[in-house]
């Protein structure tokens, strides 16, 4: 394990003596603090009483690094690039529900059986335990548990769990999972059109063009997007969703950045469903990123009316770079601002109070904009 350790850093070193010819004066600290790093790094395994595990150590070390810069950048194990890709695909092989694992008992609960599919069929419910996955107790697993839910289409896992106090047992087929973007659409009474958006993963546009159709087929004149709970997801699909209703080559989100790179302005690039059906656009704390660039903008530029309670405010873009061992560095690389010039970002994690808790801005030092058509203050 040492010797390993030591190669890996005399490979870092040598590189790093090849590459300080080009470095500037702040590549030359990051240099210096590196090979701080290292020779600590080195020595603390070498010399520590008990046997550590670099690991674990190393993950430690780096979370620690990202826990005072924003909630948003982060390092990610392999098991969490999977996770963010299933995100954001809406598609992957397991049992078809929820998941939530309690990092502080170690606990895993069903949150949301999908409904028809395997967990549903099952019979699990939110709320249910699970304390074993085939032979495995997840009391003693050291991994992510919900990793073992799992596997090859039509593969079984056996869960055992807790419900109310009492113990059961679930065989489980796994099957293809696909999670919806637009879970629930109705026609209600005044033929109102009713669509539920819940995450902006890749289908997100796709299924909201899809629900929005048939409902105006069914007699929709009028239309409700519901985006409550909705935390966002895939800036491209922000700008696809609000395609729907303005139109082709329409300014939707600025992002600006002190790298060059990540300065951009993003443009719808279809031709538009609907740029006359009145819209109300719901909204609330849990409306956050995606959410708030749909909604920000419908009002800004005059289509709709956003009705409901303060959205969560995150105005920040996060860039996934990767790194070695298919990890990844998920950072924030810029800020997005909305047609009015507004950045809906409402906490300042850059400056904090005595206690280390990012100041939120006050009501009484928001900056007033205007909506691009009628003028009407927001």
């Amino acid at each position: 394990m040492k010797r390993s350790l030591i190669i890996s850093a005399s490979v870092l070193l040598a590189f790093l003596s090849l590459s300080s010819f080009t470095f500037s004066k702040d590549g030359f600290e990051i240099s210096k603090q590196i090979e701080i790093f290292i020779d600590f790094y080195q020595k603390l395994n070498r010399n520590y009483v008990d046997p550590l595990n670099p690991g674990e150590l190393m993950t430690k070390a780096i979370r620690g690094i990202t826990n005072d810069l924003d909630p948003y950048t982060k390092f990610r194990s392999e098991e969490d690039v999977l996770d963010s890709k299933i995100r954001q695909s809406g598609e992957y092989v397991g049992i078809g529900s929820g998941i939530y694992s309690n990092k502080k008992t170690g606990k895993l609960f069903i949150t949301e059986p999908y409904q028809d599919f395997p967990a549903d069929a099952a019979g699990m419910k939110a709320g249910d335990e699970v304390i074993q996955i085939d032979d495995i107790l997840v009391s003693d697993f050291k991994g992510e548990a919900k990793d073992l839910l799992r596997g090859e289409v039509g593969s079984k896992v056996t869960l055992r769990f807790k419900r109310q106090g009492e113990t059961k047992t679930a065989s489980i087929s796994r099957g293809r999972i696909e999670v919806d973007a637009v879970p629930f659409y109705e026609l209600l009474s005044d033929n109102i059109g009713y669509i539920v958006l819940q995450k902006f993963n890749k289908k997100a546009s796709s299924e909201t063009i899809a629900a929005l159709k048939e409902l105006k087929e069914r007699g929709a004149t009028k239309l409700i997007l519901d985006l409550r709970g909705n935390p966002g997801g895939l800036l491209t699909e922000a700008v696809n969703v609000c395609n729907i209703f303005v139109p082709q080559g329409q300014l939707i989100v600025n992002t600006k950045s002190q790298v060059a790179s990540k300065q951009k302005s993003y443009k719808t690039k279809k031709t538009p469903i609907d740029l006359d059906i009145p819209l109300v656009v719901l909204v609330n704390g849990g409306s956050a990123s995606a959410s708030e660039i749909v909604s920000g903008v419908i009002q800004d530029l005059d289509r709709g009316v956003v009705i409901g309670s303060r959205s969560f405010g995150k105005g920040l873009v996060q860039t996934h770079k990767p790194l070695k061992y298919k990890t990844q560095l998920k950072v924030t690389s810029s800020r997005y601002f909305i047609p009015s010039g507004r950045c809906v970002q409402s906490l300042d994690y850059w400056n904090r109070d005595k206690n280390g808790r990012p100041v939120r801005t006050k009501k009484s030092d928001y900056k007033s904009f205007k909506t691009l058509n009628s003028g009407r203050t927001v």
